[in-house]
């Protein structure tokens, strides 16, 4: 049973939880633990998971695979179950999807929309995404189908050998790109719960990549994330076409310490594997530069990385509903705004939804809870946020979060709860624009009062909600620079709203021109933590 995209096109991959494919798997997969795993020379197990082995779908041109995956028979015979069990009745189904069917047998998964025109998205941007209750339905069934796969062979590896450990390429948090809805590798919180002991990804070592790691003294999230989860991680560099190591010996140098400092663990991979798309082959790192790799890993001190006072709160489920891109505008800006805060030398902590839903208390150990762009937020999670602030707790609230409920419907509901406002809520529509600090006294603007807070930008495309500042208690902090009657950001109590770009504001400005920016960061912070 092959798993088949949108349009009918075969991928030579299994579909996932095929009869087939767990009878025969499951055969192979006894017959090697079994045989080797008395053997001396065994370390674990890593368990190769996904079209890339990277917990994913295959889909959107990566490594020769195209559309949306699956709509196999099998698959689609699955959730058609998988909706009995929901619904229960067909009445149900008709009145969520607003269809008119007589029986499951005769529904189909949906087909993605197509993305906006150029004219439409800057509104789309702004907007809730797909808001289709089958298309929810869908991309919730599709991630449900590949964790439980996932699952089924970490067990049945760990039952059978328990006493090694299982390496593998987890869903890591705040990742743009292989957490877009055609891969759907978001669910690293079903990682941290299974059997899985050491979890490891393979970036390119790039330009990019690099002067991150150097220029904003950053690490990626994963690596916490897992560490304080109970898991090892590790990252496993690839070497990439073009890039001259000897040239640029400090980036192995930025890497190997990178690790080091953060107590993680790090590999070298040894190339000759094609690039997705170009066919370029990953070069091998030469001796020299393994060396250097190794020299600098062993001189570097070891530390680790420490629990904050901070949380970013995720919700990787949005993926579901934007994907005009494989890295959409709003989901960027929070992996952006992870960067930018350790370019201000503030570490902090990332946890999903869910996680946090099966354990409201976990954000007792919180003093500040960030909010960036989750612009569909569902009740459960509001609420658990409303009885963190009477708490005691702060939240920074950024970008279009709350703008929508969890279903796109119900707009600025769950924004008036966060900022704990009764007044109408309205959009002022206008892009491109700039914006400044007031003049006012608050211990956030300590040293950038009237200071520039963003240039006029082409990334400024966010829609910034209006609302009766001053009957609600507000202090406006920032104003537009082309209407000063609109508040940019603004104060009450523990509650601070950020509505336009943040993380983003990497984009194009420079770490001198952020100065201001970074000043509001840590005076939050030093607020916070008053």
């Amino acid at each position: 049973h092959l798993q088949t995209n949108n349009t009918g096109g075969l991928c030579y991959m299994a579909t996932f939880n095929s009869p087939a494919l767990l009878k025969y798997a499951d055969q192979v997969v006894a017959t090697i633990v079994m045989k080797y795993r008395n053997h001396p020379a065994l370390l674990g197990w890593d368990l190769c998971f996904g079209w890339t082995s990277e917990d994913n779908y295959p889909g959107a041109n990566y490594y020769s695979s195209w559309g949306v995956y699956d709509y196999s028979p099998v698959a689609v015979e699955r959730f058609r179950e998988w909706l009995k069990k929901k619904y229960v009745s067909i009445e149900a189904l008709r009145k969520a999807w607003k269809i008119n069917v007589t029986s499951f047998g005769e529904i189909y998964p949906p087909q993605p929309l197509p993305p906006p025109k150029s004219d439409e998205l800057v509104e789309f941007i702004n907007g809730p995404g797909d808001v289709r209750r089958r298309w929810m339905d869908w991309m919730y069934f599709r991630l449900e189908e590949k964790t439980t796969c996932m699952l089924h062979f970490a067990n049945l590896i760990k039952k059978l050998d328990p006493n090694h450990v299982i390496f593998q390429t987890p869903a890591t948090p705040l990742y743009a790109s292989l957490s877009h809805m055609v891969f759907l590798s978001i669910d690293y919180y079903s990682f941290a719960k299974s059997p899985i002991d050491i979890v490891h990804i393979h970036p390119g070592l790039n330009h990019k990549t690099a002067r991150i790691i150097i220029d904003y003294k950053c690490y990626p999230p994963f690596l916490k994330y897992f560490e304080h989860h109970g898991k090892a991680a590790l990252i496993k560099w690839e070497g990439r076409p073009g890039v001259d190591y000897d040239k640029y010996s400090e980036y192995i140098k930025a890497v190997s310490k990178m690790a080091r400092e953060t107590g993680t663990g790090l590999a070298i991979w040894g190339g000759h594997v094609p690039m997705p798309g170009t066919g370029e082959e990953q070069p091998e790192f030469t001796d020299s530069q393994i060396k250097l790799f190794i020299e600098t890993f062993r001189s570097t001190p070891e530390g680790k990385l420490t629990k904050t006072k901070i949380l970013i709160l995720d919700e990787p489920k949005l993926v579901f509903f934007t994907y005009y891109s494989l890295k959409p505008y709003k989901l960027i800006e929070t992996s952006s705004l992870w960067i930018l805060l350790h370019a201000a030398g503030i570490d902090c902590d990332v946890l999903p939804t869910d996680e946090i839903k099966e354990n409201p208390n976990l954000l007792n150990d919180y003093k500040l809870v960030i909010l960036d762009n989750m612009f569909r937020m569902d009740n459960q999670i509001v609420e658990i946020l409303l009885n963190y602030v009477k708490k005691g707790g702060w939240l920074f609230i950024i970008g279009r979060t709350g703008v929508y409920d969890w279903y796109g419907e119900n707009k600025f509901k769950q924004l008036r709860k966060l900022l704990n406002i009764s007044s109408e809520i309205v959009d002022y529509k206008t892009t491109k624009y700039s914006w400044s600090f007031t003049q006012i006294e608050d211990p956030l603007l300590n040293g950038i009062k009237g200071k520039t807070g963003d240039i006029k930008s082409e990334y400024n495309v966010l829609y910034i909600p209006v609302f009766d500042y001053k009957s609600e208690g507000y202090t406006v902090l920032g104003v537009l620079d082309q209407n000063p009657l609109i508040a940019t950001v603004g104060r009450k109590g523990r509650i601070i709203f950020w509505f336009p770009r943040l993380g983003l504001q990497i984009a194009d400005r420079n770490l001198k021109d952020l100065k201001p920016t970074i000043t509001f960061l840590k005076n939050l912070v030093k607020l916070v933590g008053d």
